[in-house]
């Protein structure tokens, strides 16, 4: 297994704790982005995909690390992920706190993403910040070029142009 980490306010802290734990079992790659003041959200992704790049073939989980989960979501992504090419975890309950991966509403319709943004009104939940990517949207979001900013949901859903995400549900806080 492989971890690419992408560093940028308070790298050095960071780095520093994540690799003084013992019970990281995994090949951990550290990306650092030196003007992470002026880069997006797409660009980080990228960044840490592209560390990852030993096996083209397989799936990725992108997770923001300012995120805690009480229960393992990753064995329903990648259920998700043998029919939909991207899946987005969603939370049914309102964030509690200032949880900045869950920036964006979403409404799904029979376990898929059919609406996706901030101003979504009477939303079926929350975009939690963990996603599961296929090569086909990994291979493809590394050859994008334009600018996409807003949360990594929102730069998935431009680049998905209509395919369905799955949406992966969660109960109880996150």
């Amino acid at each position: 297994e492989e971890i690419a980490v992408v560093l940028g306010f308070q790298a050095d802290r960071v780095e520093r704790e994540l690799l003084s734990h013992e019970f990281i079992h995994a090949k951990v790659h550290s990306v650092r982005v030196e003007d992470w003041e002026m880069s997006s959200m797409g660009d980080s992704v990228r960044m840490g995909i592209r560390a990852l790049l030993s096996d083209p073939e397989e799936s990725v989980f992108v997770v923001m690390s300012d995120l805690v989960l009480f229960d393992n979501p990753y064995p329903q992504l990648e259920e998700a992920l043998e029919a939909y090419e991207a899946a987005v975890l969603v939370g049914l309950e309102e964030p509690h706190g200032s949880v900045s991966g869950a920036q964006s509403r979403v409404r799904c319709e029979q376990g898929a993403i059919c609406a996706f943004g901030k101003e979504i009104e009477d939303p079926h939940g929350y975009e939690v910040g963990v996603y599961g990517l296929r090569p086909s949207v990994w291979h493809a979001l590394l050859k994008e070029d334009e600018e996409v900013t807003g949360s990594f949901g929102q730069i998935l859903v431009s680049w998905i142009h209509g395919r369905k995400m799955g949406a992966v549900e969660i109960t109880g806080p996150w």
